[in-house]
């Protein structure tokens, strides 16, 4: 008991420790006004490692967007460090956080209030650390009294921290569901414009593969020039590819979305594999979620209803 007190706590202090850090750097954006911008132009610089490889964390992009906050168009520039983290094409749209007063504008998704997830399972924790940290010895044999038939306050109380827990971790759960259905929403996007005949073949030219490194971990994103009327745009793949598919400076064919101007890959029978192996987490992520959702539910009715 005291072990698992002491994780609790250490664990809480952690995370409350970043949602300190994280909500000083929230609150200078807490009135700011959220807009939807769209991107008009793409300023790309890129810094090279290799005459095939772009460095992400060394390149910068500057995105020139126009937004109407109560109908008044403004135009801002916004800086990104990496081209991973930047806009995908011109006419894309973003959702940017504007202060009317200062001017300053910047990309609503680097200032995501992350600081009240934190806060909220740090301060669950902190108080089961607590709990389980002042419980004597006498009180934990009392805990070990409680059942179903005999019913004691305080395991009636242990049980309902114990599924507070369990769907706090259910519910924070759910913020990392976008990753997980990324790839099933790009399926599903490229299918819906194949149905609706929105899709054309561009001509683009590979200029070498984004290199992303994470933990000594190197993935990369080919990217591809396209030539139009109103200058180069430049895309590279939402996802990993093989760097022995797309050769830098060879010609290759991608798909334009007429309506938005996205670009997209022809789709090939190996994406049919990756799909099935996308299905993986998602199976994961679903089992552990109900896991967590369904014991945090249980542990509230067990803690309830011998009482009723």
């Amino acid at each position: 008991m005291l072990l698992f007190a002491l994780f609790c706590l250490a664990a809480a202090v952690l995370l409350l420790t970043l949602a300190r850090r994280q909500f000083g750097r929230w609150r200078v954006w807490a009135g700011a006004r959220r807009c939807t911008a769209v991107v008009e132009r793409l300023q790309y610089r890129f810094v090279r490692s290799s005459p095939d490889r772009i460095r992400d964390n060394r390149s910068t992009v500057e995105a020139e967007v126009l937004f109407r906050p109560g109908g008044t168009p403004v135009r801002r520039t916004l800086h990104y460090e990496g081209i991973l983290a930047s806009p995908g094409c011109r006419g894309q749209k973003i959702r940017v956080l504007y202060r009317p007063d200062t001017g300053e504008t910047v990309a609503a998704r680097v200032q995501r209030p992350w600081w009240a997830v934190q806060l909220a399972v740090g301060a669950v924790l902190a108080a089961v650390g607590l709990v389980c940290a002042a419980i004597p010895r006498q009180v934990q044999d009392q805990l070990e009294l409680h059942t179903a038939d005999i019913p004691t306050p305080l395991g009636t109380v242990a049980l309902v921290l114990l599924g507070a827990v369990l769907l706090v971790m259910a519910g924070c759960m759910l913020l990392v569901l976008p990753d997980v259905l990324r790839p099933l929403a790009a399926l599903a996007g490229w299918a819906a414009g194949a149905a609706l005949n929105r899709w054309e073949e561009v001509d683009a030219t590979c200029i070498g593969c984004v290199e992303s490194v994470l933990d000594d971990s190197v993935s990369l994103y080919p990217m591809f020039r396209v030539d139009t009327p109103a200058g180069p745009e430049y895309w590279h793949t939402p996802g990993e590819r093989s760097p022995r598919r797309y050769q830098t400076d060879l010609p290759y064919t991608l798909l334009r979305d007429r309506r938005t101007g996205r670009y997209a890959l022809p789709p090939r029978l190996a994406d049919l594999g990756t799909l099935v192996l996308s299905l993986a987490p998602l199976a994961i992520f679903t089992l552990v979620f109900l896991s967590f959702l369904s014991s945090g539910v249980m542990m509230l009715i067990l803690a309830v209803l011998p009482w009723l």
